[in-house]
């Protein structure tokens, strides 16, 4: 009687990093990756669609990547790399703020405190409490929240100098200052290891600028064109 050969298991294209798809509560289906934060040692779960991945060769691709990426870094723990830290994400935008009001000047410094205190108030009201939370989403999500709050104004009929929110959208350069601020922040904490999840690349692209309306201009002809 003639057995059966045993199925050799393929070896994977991009070890310790696993895709799979997800079932949501509601019957969503949406692809997630697994892998293990050489850092921490956690389990961390990335949704793909969430990235606008939605093919399986762009799947595969990234997860190779990133299976480069978890090799490359435990091969630099293991010959004496510093772990990345996690600390509270209060305490990490506080000492950052502490150096911008050392080497900013006074009106500078203010706006950089303003939007990281900003962050740090919409971070909380999501759960968000240290460094090692925040991911390419977060910051996506924030930048949605940036764009979506209206405009400031003083209100009428109000105590004086009392603020409140307009139905009126904020201008595309109000809207990059603010996001130029909490990149800027960004960037630094990350240098300083504390977000491990985030490159310089993907937090830049995370707050990239938004474009400014171009007013439609009305079609002239040969001779209006040619009036003063």
């Amino acid at each position: 009687m003639n057995q059966a050969k045993p199925t050799r298991r393929r070896s994977s294209p991009h070890p310790g990093v696993r895709v799979l798809q997800i079932t949501s509560r509601s019957g969503r289906r949406f692809y997630q990756a697994r892998y293990t934060d050489p850092d921490t040692g956690r389990l961390v779960c990335e949704s793909l669609d969430a990235k606008n991945i939605l093919n399986a060769d762009g799947r595969r691709s990234w997860a190779i990547n990133k299976s480069v990426e978890l090799q490359r870094r435990r091969a630099e723990l293991h010959f004496g790399a510093e772990r990345h830290q996690d600390v509270r994400l209060e305490d990490a935008i506080r000492d950052y703020l502490a150096i911008c009001d050392a080497t900013l000047r006074p009106k500078t410094s203010r706006g950089y405190r303003d939007a990281m205190d900003q962050f740090s108030g919409w971070a909380r009201k999501g759960g968000v409490e240290t460094t090692s939370q925040i991911n390419v989403r977060v910051l996506a999500r924030y930048r949605e929240h940036i764009i979506q709050t209206p405009k400031r104004s003083t209100m009428r009929g109000g105590r004086r100098g009392q603020r409140g929110q307009t139905k009126v959208g904020r201008a595309p350069r109000t809207l990059n200052r603010e996001m130029t601020y909490i990149l800027t922040g960004a960037s630094r904490v990350g240098a300083s290891g504390l977000l491990p999840g985030l490159s310089r690349d993907a937090i830049a692209d995370a707050f990239r600028r938004v474009l400014a309306r171009s007013r439609s201009r009305p079609f002239l002809s040969f001779g209006e064109a040619q009036q003063p």
